[in-house]
């Protein structure tokens, strides 16, 4: 919301966003782009005076909320007044120095649901330990790389992912959104971390 302050002044108003860290103000310029004019800091403040204002020209503002996670600042995108809008979210882990992503929601309308598909076993098995449950003082191996099929010889890891894929497509054309603990066979997640990816999501 704008209101006049003075003859050379505007308050821009808007409504809080729930975790925001703050809030780039943007304002278009001469040529039609935005520019950033003001980095608000989260808090009970969500306004911001804009001032030494010429008289007689139109002006127009956005915000963005902004949040910092892991060091990077993620923002929000340009918000229209009377626009729906419709956002997924693609969790990742970082494997081996690498960012292994879960999968977005498909352009189906999302239902509200998250599903974390976790496909049982990996290539190779990890044989270190770990506790068997939270707070627990027996241990067991981390993951293992499971067994196969008699007659197709088929790796049960390998099994597990085509399943957990196909079942996750499906998951996404009824408006699921859904986060796969692996989509590769070549990684190292162990039960817990499975466990945690899924408590995270």
């Amino acid at each position: 919301m704008l209101t006049s302050t003075g003859y050379d002044s505007l308050k821009l108003t808007w409504e809080k966003a729930s975790k925001a860290d703050g809030y780039y103000v943007y304002r278009k310029n001469n040529e039609g782009k935005w520019k950033r004019i003001s980095t608000v800091k989260s808090g009970k403040t969500v306004s911001y005076k804009d001032t030494g204002l010429t008289t007689g020209k139109t002006y127009v503002y956005t915000v963005r909320a902004y949040r910092k996670i892991n060091g990077e600042t993620r923002k929000s995108g340009y918000v229209k007044k009377g626009q729906t809008y419709y956002y997924t979210i693609k969790a990742f882990r970082t494997v081996n120095g690498k960012r292994v992503y879960g999968h977005a929601a498909d352009t189906a309308k999302w239902n509200g649901k998250v599903v974390v598909l976790d496909p049982g076993h990996q290539l190779k098995g990890d044989s270190s330990k770990e506790p068997l449950g939270p707070g627990s003082s027996e241990k067991k191996a981390k993951v293992t790389g499971g067994t196969e099929g008699c007659v197709t010889k088929l790796p049960e890891y390998q099994l597990n992912l085509d399943v957990a894929l196909k079942l996750g497509k499906e998951l996404q054309k009824r408006g699921y959104q859904v986060i796969y603990t692996r989509k590769t066979n070549d990684v190292n997640i162990s039960n817990a971390e499975r466990a945690q990816i899924a408590n995270n999501a």
